[in-house]
């Protein structure tokens, strides 16, 4: 027999045992045939081995852990991931301080997201990310007292990320581009419709004044063509409110020198001018702004960007090779350019050009989105 360890092993080729009930007592007997017991005269009890007795288990607890952060555009949330459960007891906000591009902000709410490792918890705070800003999450245990379920507490931890930037084709802008002229046999029918894409509800179709321009392409992108005859030029059919700061990106550019507005303006007045051509000069301004960026007119494409919103202002056009300009001569902004993509009704006065893409975010954007966004625009269009 052999202890395996509370089993019994028998090798019946190398031992047998019969046991006979006799009068004088028991005769073991050895034989080959194998193990034989017959119960009805003896009984047999074999403790094969004994276990000896163990200690309880050692238990171990897993440190608790901050394992990622996560932020998003135009939210105030940050999300903190942590390895464990937090116990809703502890208290989850003393302790930790959050910085957005070096600047401390408050934290309104603490809430769990998700049931399953990691753990979300969402810190809500009281400004709005933007693109390309530095959040820091820090939490100091020693003023702190975040625990998980199983009692143990977080260490000092610090999680850091960047606002991504959001791609061209997501967010909170209207969006108009190429792949959404509608064509016909000999050009172009009007509508030139907000991409499915834009997150915006207000209506922002881009037409011409006339029913039909010339098919046209640049860098192989369709294009809507703007001229100074028939008349036909961009307008914007039901011109988009936008009743506060604002950014606008233009793909395009003119073919010949007209003096006088204009590319895209509102239609409040002839003055409220976003792009446009004037004494040879290409330039960008907003109302009551006066001219943010100007440069003189070249007859090659380019990518326009402007953000109008306070005294925040900033501009560019490519080809410039001043790059940015941020406020440049204004001091004042009122606020009152309403509307964007409509047309002056001067149709002599029209600068001819052409637009592929607009978008217009309706929310200022940071340096860092325009920053990605103007060069996404440069590589697209191959300018």
């Amino acid at each position: 027999m052999s202890c395996n360890p509370c089993a019994i092993t028998v090798n019946p080729q190398k031992v047998g045992l019969v046991v006979d009930y006799l009068a004088g007592g028991a005769r073991p007997e050895y034989k080959a045939g194998g193990f034989v017991v017959r119960p009805q005269n003896i009984g047999m009890i074999i403790a094969a081995c004994k276990i000896p007795a163990t200690g309880p288990s050692e238990i171990i607890i897993e440190p608790v852990n901050t394992v990622g952060i996560t932020v998003e555009d135009g939210s105030p949330d940050i999300t903190i991931d942590i390895n464990q459960e937090l116990d809703p007891a502890c208290d989850w906000e003393t302790g930790v301080t959050i910085t957005v591009d070096g600047v401390p902000v408050n934290i309104l709410s603490v809430t769990p997201d998700g049931d399953s490792d990691p753990w979300g918890y969402i810190y809500e705070v009281d400004v709005t990310l933007n693109s390309g800003e530095a959040i820091v999450w820090d939490y100091d245990s020693a003023v702190g007292d975040i625990c998980a379920l199983s009692g143990t507490k977080l260490t000092d931890s610090t999680e850091t990320t960047t606002v991504p930037i959001d791609p061209l084709g997501t967010g909170s802008y209207i969006w108009l581009n190429p792949t959404t002229i509608i064509k016909s046999v000999t050009g172009f029918v009007a509508d030139w419709d907000k991409d499915s894409s834009s997150s915006y509800t207000g209506n922002a179709n881009l037409s011409q004044f006339s029913n039909l321009i010339p098919e046209s392409t640049v860098n192989g992108l369709d294009v809507c063509r703007s001229a100074n005859t028939s008349p036909r030029y961009l307008i914007n059919d039901d011109p988009t409110p936008i009743t506060s700061g604002f950014t606008i990106y233009v793909a395009g550019g003119f073919d010949a020198i007209v003096n006088d507005p204009a590319f895209i303006v509102s239609g409040i007045s002839p003055n409220e001018v976003a792009f446009e051509n004037t004494g040879g000069l290409l330039q960008i301004r907003g109302s009551s702004v006066g001219v943010l960026t100007s440069m003189a007119e070249d007859t090659n494409t380019h990518v326009w960007a402007a953000r109008i919103d306070g005294s925040n202002y900033r501009s560019r056009i490519s080809g410039d090779p001043s790059g940015w300009v941020t406020s440049a001569s204004a001091t004042t902004q009122d606020l009152d350019y309403l509307t964007v993509l409509n047309f002056t009704n001067v149709a002599a006065s029209q600068a001819v050009g052409w637009a592929g893409e607009v978008i217009i975010s309706t929310n200022p954007d940071s340096d860092a989105k325009m920053d990605a966004w103007y060069s996404e625009l440069l590589t697209k269009w191959g300018l």
